[in-house]
């Protein structure tokens, strides 16, 4: 299981730019991965860059402790110590952002995901995400009993993830088949469907 935080600007910034299709466009989210016996043990605290189809990160990675310690300063508390950015370039940029474009915690949005690789070739890899569901919240650890599903019945989102060139075997089986790519954003999804989405987006 996965559950992401995002965050957003109080003109709702992420969301407008995605709805409107511009090819260079950043998010902000913190991402924790649930274990079975329900702990979250590492926190990622990420950029997400999407230039045209290509996308990269920046990401911090912290303890749970650490993230308990910086909670304060996503709801616009006090900038982290210099001691907590020292070490971390991404730490930093994710805050700088934080900052210049007063984003806050918005949405709280939860799946499970199945990834799968090839034994012999580690550049492309292929994930089913499902029992995706959406919640207004302020903190990755809020509890989710008022979520809501995004995903009617039994529909998954498949994403196929490359580094570099696709490759021939991909290329035929998307001519085969004629494969259509289709852009779905879990934030934007779950913002539009929470009732504070559809009361402030516009």
């Amino acid at each position: 299981m996965v559950r992401s935080l995002y965050l957003d600007s109080p003109s709702w910034k992420c969301v407008h730019e995605k709805t409107a299709g511009l090819s260079d466009r950043w998010k902000l989210r913190v991402r924790g991965y649930i274990s079975p016996d329900g702990q979250i043990d590492r926190v990622k605290l990420e950029v997400k860059h999407r230039r045209n189809s290509k996308i990269a990160k920046t990401t911090a990675v912290i303890s749970a402790k650490q993230y308990a310690e910086i909670r304060s300063t996503l709801l616009s508390g006090p900038a982290p110590s210099e001691i907590t950015m020292a070490n971390s370039p991404q730490l930093m940029e994710f805050f700088r952002l934080q900052r210049l474009f007063c984003m806050r915690p918005v949405a709280n949005i939860q799946f499970r995901r199945q990834a799968l690789s090839a034994r012999t070739d580690r550049t492309v890899r292929i994930t089913f995400d499902d029992e995706l569901k959406a919640a207004h919240g302020t903190d990755l650890f809020d509890e989710q009993a008022h979520a809501r599903r995004l995903l009617i019945g039994q529909l998954s989102i498949l994403e196929v993830k490359l580094e570099g060139q696709m490759p021939f075997w991909l290329h035929h089986l998307i001519r085969k088949y004629q494969l259509q790519t289709q852009s779905v954003s879990k934030y934007v999804l779950g913002a539009l469907t929470l009732p504070f989405g559809l009361d402030h987006i516009s």
